[in-house]
């Protein structure tokens, strides 16, 4: 917005919380809120012709299939945060002895902790190990005797 488009600051900030905000488009709770906040979208950046085709062809549609309509279908109410990948980066670190690593031993090193949380997972369908089912998918739970 500020190199090809040249749009001041402030209105670039407008934007992009219209966009991005807490309440902005990508958090449009129904299609008719979607359509609305795009219309909105639309009306306050009539004025930068380069930027109203962008988003109505580019980002809209982009934001609409890959953002809006999997997080409105999505059983879960969290997203992946920056202390998950913070978390997950530790767990690396601590595998790898704060080293270097060439990269088959750094593949074999993530495959063997991805096996590990997938063995976390299937416990989890039994009620072992560190993780839970969450609510929406307690009826997806087994007898552990049934898992043995």
């Amino acid at each position: 917005m500020q190199k090809h488009v040249g749009i001041p600051q402030k209105e670039r900030k407008v934007i992009s919380e219209m966009v991005f905000g807490e309440d902005g488009l990508v958090n449009a709770d129904s299609s008719f809120s979607f359509n609305s906040k795009s219309t909105d979208v639309l009306g306050r950046i009539s004025k930068y012709p380069k930027l109203s085709n962008y988003f109505a062809t580019r980002l809209r549609p982009n934001i609409q299939s890959y953002v809006n309509i999997p997080n409105r279908s999505s059983p879960h109410s969290g997203l992946w945060t920056n202390n998950n990948c913070e978390s997950m980066n530790h767990i690396i670190k601590m595998e790898a002895e704060w080293k270097s690593m060439k990269t088959p031993e750094l593949i074999n090193l993530l495959h063997s902790i991805t096996k590990l949380h997938f063995s976390d997972v299937r416990r989890s369908l039994y009620g072992g190990g560190n993780y839970r089912l969450a609510g929406a998918f307690k009826q997806c739970s087994i007898k552990r005797e049934c898992w043995i």
